[in-house]
Order: structure tokens, then sequence, then C-alpha cells
């Protein structure tokens, strides 16, 4: 993405739409990331199965505060085939309290696309053109998100 006006923008109406809009937006997002990364919400339980069998795509576990929610440890994964599959195999409200919470697209390290999901929040760095695209598509994102590189005042 080009420095073009981008801003992060917050949608909180994903518990209303249907699964589709979950899906359109994972096929967009995947367009473009190369990284995802998760918050760790369930550290003192085995891990699930599914979250063993990409183990593979680990890239690594990291607490770096600069996430746009940042919770204790996070772990990022290549975003291959086989990680793509496993985060389509769940709809948005199935990651509210899952072991991994909170995930986040990356491109060249730099979240695209954040969810804080016990908010119901869909935060994503857009264009002025690409935030009425997806208004055009049915989306709401309509609030403006703090950038989490840059100072709060």
């Amino acid at each position: 993405m080009s420095a073009q006006n981008i801003k992060y923008y917050c949608d909180n109406s994903f518990h209303k739409y249907d699964k589709n809009k979950w899906e359109y937006l994972l096929d967009y997002i995947f367009n473009q990331a190369d990284q995802v990364e998760f918050n760790i919400l369930r550290h003192n339980e085995p891990v699930p199965t599914e979250i063993s069998a990409i183990s593979d795509d680990l890239i690594g576990f990291d607490k770096r505060k600069n996430k746009i929610y940042y919770r204790r440890t996070s772990v990022k994964y290549s975003l291959t085939n086989q990680v793509k599959a496993f985060i389509k195999s769940k709809q948005y409200k199935e990651w509210h309290n899952y072991y991994y919470e909170d995930m986040s697209f990356l491109l060249h390290s730099q979240e695209i696309l954040a969810t804080i999901t016990h908010e119901d929040y869909v935060i994503m760095m857009l264009t002025e053109e690409q935030k009425k695209e997806l208004t055009n598509l049915g989306y709401d994102f309509w609030c403006e998100w703090p950038d989490p590189d840059q100072p709060q005042i």
C-alpha cells in the first residue's frame, strides 16, 4: 500500500453480518497480507489439534506492544494456504474466546487488518477509495482508529 492518505477505520457491526461478509473480507485481505498474528488467550490449556497442524508455518512468538490490540503474547504465522484454510474454518464469532483470538493480518510487518473479537471490532487500514468500495458492499468502516505506530497525544 502506498502512503496515499491511508488511515485505520473500525467496523463494529460484524455480529450483525452474515457469514459471507467475513468470508469476503478474508479473501480480500488474503490477497494483500503475508502473515497473520494472533493473541494467545488460553495459555494454560492444551494446544488444539488444528493449531498443531499448522506448526510448520509458525514464524514465532512476540510481545510487541504496537499491535492494534496487544495482550500479553502473540504468535505469528506465514499466511500459507494451510493457514488460510485454518482461518476460514471458523466464522467470525467463533474466534471470540477461542485458544487464539484477536487476529491481525500483516503486510511487511505492518498491520493492515486487526480484530478485537470481544468488542466486535474489525479495524482495517484503508484508502478513501477502498473504504468507499467496502461501504458500497455493505460494510460500515465508520470510525477512525489510531495508528499503533504513531505516538498518541
